[in-house]
């Protein structure tokens, strides 16, 4: 959300309970899936980021991009020569970033500004996949359903600041080929496509606090794709790419102390993120 108000300041908030938080979650989820029959992957990467927001007529208002750092694990029910299998992701990641914008004054009046923006968030995928079995290749085609949710804090920091939350909802289908040997390359394409999609922004300060808003961003279909390696020993190394695209919100007005007013809305945005990422099987248990 590129609106803003140039009497706008960012509220400290307790970010290391939140890390501290998702530390506890993501270890417990590991004592759990280490101790189910399986394949249990620790993953570690960083990614790309990029974000950008566009106005009516087409004209970029903001551009966000830097590299998040990432680590999660996957659980795989995986198995040679099934047919079928089940796995289970779950990921956080962290970073700041360089903001490329404007202030945007209540009389239309615009200034450029620049700052640093904090994400952190997390995303868990379940995922049912297919494994076509044909004779004498080499190559085995797949095909995967899943569903995901993916949940991230953007805190803009600077004189200006103020604090978005996100919450989305998907649906993913994806094709691929990967090696029928326990080495080799894998390929997978897709597409995601977001059933719930949810944004609260807070820490508004016009003349005064004002209140936490909801906006409504349109949901939208976007392509993802994966290439990687598996290696002698089960370590794999894979380049990814994703992201979202959101319509326009409708326009919502927020109200602050002392009676002042300030009305808002998301442009039409896009997030893409190209990850590397590398993990490795743990010892079975």
């Amino acid at each position: 959300m590129s609106l803003q108000s140039p009497r706008l300041r960012r509220k400290k908030g307790g970010r290391f309970v939140r890390l501290l938080l998702s530390a506890m979650v993501f270890l417990s989820g590991m004592s759990i899936v280490t101790s189910v029959a399986g394949e249990v992957r620790v993953q570690m990467g960083m990614e790309q980021f990029d974000w950008r927001e566009y106005g009516k007529d087409g004209e970029r208002l903001l551009r966000e991009a830097g590299i998040r750092l990432a680590m999660g694990f996957e659980y795989s029910s995986r198995r040679p020569g099934e047919r079928r299998f089940f796995s289970l992701m779950a990921r956080g990641y962290f970073g700041d970033v360089d903001y490329r914008g404007y202030l945007q004054y209540p009389e239309g009046r615009s200034t450029s500004y620049s700052t640093r923006t904090h994400y952190w968030g997390g995303i868990i995928e379940p995922r049912y996949t297919f494994r076509i079995h044909i004779p004498g290749s080499i190559l085995l085609p797949t095909l995967s359903v899943g569903v995901g949710g993916e949940w991230w804090l953007r805190d803009l920091r600077g004189e200006y600041g103020y604090r978005e939350k996100y919450e989305v909802a998907y649906a993913r289908l994806e094709a691929g080929l990967e090696s029928r040997r326990t080495t080799g390359w894998f390929v997978r394409t897709g597409v995601k496509s977001p059933f719930h999609l949810g944004e609260r922004l807070s820490g508004f300060y016009l003349d005064g606090a004002c209140e936490d808003v909801k906006l409504s961003p349109g949901k939208n279909d976007t392509v993802s794709f994966t290439v990687g390696y598996r290696f002698r020993g089960n370590a794999t190394l894979s380049l990814d790419y994703d992201g979202y695209l959101f319509s326009a919100s409708p326009k919502e007005l927020v109200r602050c102390e002392k009676g002042a007013r300030l009305e808002i809305h998301q442009p039409r945005s896009e997030m893409k993120t190209l990850s590397l990422r590398y993990s490795v099987a743990l010892p079975e248990m």
